[in-house]
């Protein structure tokens, strides 16, 4: 399963309804350092299961914050994952629709890999060349999305997602498609 689209809505810095889609291939996130890069990887997690829920990713002034990930299948199934949570901390999970638990998440269905720029920023110019040359290779099999501030990332990138929070409670994606 590849990550379709994700919806954050009151997460950590968007606030309101976000949705961003997802293509095949190499996808490069990137934006100034405290654009909300990182939330975007921290709402899949948190969709999954693999983020602590807690109240502290609410957008500040919100009472409750939710996310929603779109997977589709090889054989080309939809399947919705979200999850909520309140300022009470009451939490619930979703899938298609239906009350579930994380034990339901078909985790072993995944072809998809997440990588945050700690995965990255220690190499070295030449050691970053190499890893992005591996990365694009393995694109060809899995869809990866990758945070990144590095700009010699976005020449390998099948599309770039940029991420601009201008003011305040408002957040700006682009998504650039590339050739």
């Amino acid at each position: 399963m590849k990550i379709q689209f994700l919806e954050l809505n009151n997460f950590k810095s968007f606030k309101g309804k976000c949705t961003i889609s997802f293509n095949s291939g190499l996808t490069v996130i990137t934006g100034l350092n405290g654009t909300g890069k990182s939330n975007i990887i921290n709402g899949v997690n948190f969709a999954l299961g693999k983020y602590e829920t807690k109240t502290e990713l609410i957008h500040e002034g919100e009472k409750e914050a939710s996310v929603r990930i779109v997977l589709r299948a090889g054989n080309g199934n939809l399947i919705s994952i979200s999850r909520t949570v309140d300022i009470n901390g009451k939490k619930s999970l979703y899938i298609n629709g239906e009350s579930a638990n994380d034990n339901d998440i078909p985790y072993e269905d995944f072809d998809f890999v997440l990588l945050d720029s700690n995965s990255h920023n220690q190499f070295d110019s030449t050691k970053l060349k190499d890893f992005i040359k591996n990365l694009k290779e393995e694109s060809n099999k899995k869809q990866i999305i990758l945070v990144s501030t590095e700009t010699s990332m976005l020449d390998y990138a099948d599309q770039i997602i940029t991420v601009n929070q201008k003011i305040k409670n408002q957040s700006e994606i682009k998504e650039t498609q590339l050739i």
